[in-house]
């Protein structure tokens, strides 16, 4: 018979032996741990800002005519505005809707005098409420879109 020499140091004692349920313990706390990460998850992206798509901003002019020049094709020296005939329709449409707005009124086809050559010259004051107006009918556009898309 063989006799067995047993180490008090290297034995487990009783009370530090797991019980049955430890595995059920343990499965537990990764169970609250995994829980309170994707609470905290879901807490911090519900608490974040919405996100409001922008309204599209003009990055370059219009096209009249097959020329990206919105109708204003030139200032002159005088800083008179050289219009295309639609683009004094334009102003004459804006003038109609604002022209109320100016003091003194501002009444169609002020400021403007016809060229030789199938033009118009807007004068200089004429032309700040030609961009005036314009700006006044985007933020009308913008006053009319629905609250989810206009600009902050």
């Amino acid at each position: 018979m063989k006799s067995e020499i047993r180490n008090p140091k290297l034995e487990i004692r009783e009370e530090d032996r797991l019980g049955p349920g430890w595995a059920v313990l343990l499965a537990l706390t990764v169970l609250f741990w995994f829980a309170l990460g994707v609470a905290i998850v879901l807490f911090a992206s519900g608490c974040a800002p919405t996100v409001r798509p922008l309204a599209p901003q003009a990055k370059t002019a219009s096209f009249d005519g097959g020329q990206n020049n919105s109708g204003l094709i030139a200032i002159d020296l005088a800083h008179n505005g050289i219009l295309t005939p639609h683009a004094r329709d334009r102003y004459n449409g804006l003038v109609s809707r604002y022209g109320e707005r100016f003091s003194p009124v501002v009444h169609q086809d002020e400021g403007i005098s016809p060229t030789l050559t199938n033009t118009f010259l807007l004068d200089a004051q004429h032309l700040a409420y030609f961009a005036a107006m314009q700006r006044w009918k985007r933020q009308d556009a913008l006053q009319s879109l629905p609250e989810l898309i206009r600009k902050p």
